[in-house]
């Protein structure tokens, strides 16, 4: 059937001759893309979940099934990671920790520490 439908002129040549179309990123690839593309914004649940077009609970769902844990911790691990890149490729006293920390996003110094500190020791 199917050669049938592709040697003989039909209704449905034109729609069988065109390359198929690409599958749409799903809105969990779609919020990982902006988590890393940009870090340092002020996400929250809420407005990531509307940059994606989905609800706040099928965010969280959904980072829960693909990446292992939820939107903003996932962030939080990426905006630690671009400390640490910063800070292993900065020349010696060209920036601070705080610098770098507030660069990324990171206010509260404190707890940026301790996530830095447990963050760098497991690798």
């Amino acid at each position: 059937m199917l050669t049938l439908l592709l040697t003989q002129p039909n209704n449905y040549s034109a729609a069988l001759t065109q390359p198929p179309k690409m599958a749409e990123p799903t809105p969990i690839a779609q919020a990982i893309e902006l988590i890393r593309t940009r870090p340092e914004h002020p996400w929250t649940v809420t407005t990531l979940a509307a940059e994606v077009a989905v609800s706040v609970r099928s965010l969280q769902v959904g980072f829960a099934r693909s990446v292992g844990q939820t939107p903003m911790r996932y962030l939080r691990q990426v905006r630690l990671e671009r400390v640490h890149d910063e800070l292993t490729h900065a020349e010696p006293g060209a920036t601070t920790i705080t610098q770098a920390a507030g660069r990324w996003a990171f206010t509260h110094l404190g707890r940026f520490a301790s996530e830095y500190r447990t963050t760098t020791t497991r690798h």
